[in-house]
């Protein structure tokens, strides 16, 4: 990350002294001309070797100038991706809650075979919605690891951000509980709460693995 920042901050002092050369170069030229008496022959020598500097000087320019402004730009692409996963993450975080929630009031309706089979439906529509934020939390993050293996702007992390898109893929089957059966009040919701102890540790280790180091990474290269 260190080198990174030398590495930007060197482009950029290069092209601004390349600019620098190239305007001197210009102010000695005409200085040149206007200040001594040349014969035509004389200027023509002088004009030749003015453009040839200005050429080479001007091509440096645009050279470091661009290979700076490609660098900001692929930056930029893979941090709009990577802050998606966050986003994503964050969706998934609250519907996560919502899920607890509606698996505590299933809980208070487990005397009532009516309320606790709605209450069943509810919580059937949050793991959904679950499964729906974790298909997304997985397809931002095959995008982000795709910016890094086109514009290798976190280097050598492409392979380690493949290994988390198996982590939630093991967490999207986690969450899946139709293997349930929903008819047997008595032992689906210590079946959920086997799930669940599953699941927690899943999304403790993508919050802080994952999207920590993402963060981390943001601000380093903001």
């Amino acid at each position: 990350m260190a080198a990174d920042k030398m590495k930007e901050k060197l482009f950029n002092k290069l092209g601004w002294i390349c600019l620098i050369i190239f305007s001197v170069l210009t102010a000695i030229y005409m200085v040149t001309i206007y200040v001594f008496k040349l014969d035509s022959d004389q200027i023509s020598v002088l004009t030749n070797l003015f453009l040839a500097f200005a050429t080479f000087t001007a091509a440096c320019t645009a050279v470091l100038f661009f290979t700076d402004w490609r660098e900001q730009h692929d930056k930029s692409i893979s941090n709009k991706f990577a802050w998606k996963v966050i986003d994503s993450f964050d969706l998934f975080n609250i519907s996560f809650m919502n899920f607890l929630k509606s698996l505590e009031d299933l809980e208070k309706k487990f005397g009532n075979p009516q309320s606790f089979s709605e209450e069943l439906k509810n919580l059937d529509r949050e793991a959904l919605i679950l499964l729906i934020e974790t298909r997304s939390m997985k397809f931002n993050l095959a995008n982000f690891r795709e910016s890094l293996r086109k514009y290798s702007v976190y280097s050598n992390k492409e392979d380690w951000y493949k290994g988390q898109e198996e982590k939630i893929y093991d967490l999207f089957l986690n969450l899946n509980l139709d293997h349930l059966e929903k008819n047997d009040s008595k032992n689906i919701i210590s079946g959920i709460k086997s799930s669940l102890d599953k699941i927690t540790p899943q999304i403790y280790y993508f919050e802080h693995e994952v999207i920590d180091k993402l963060i981390n990474e943001l601000k380093s290269k903001t």
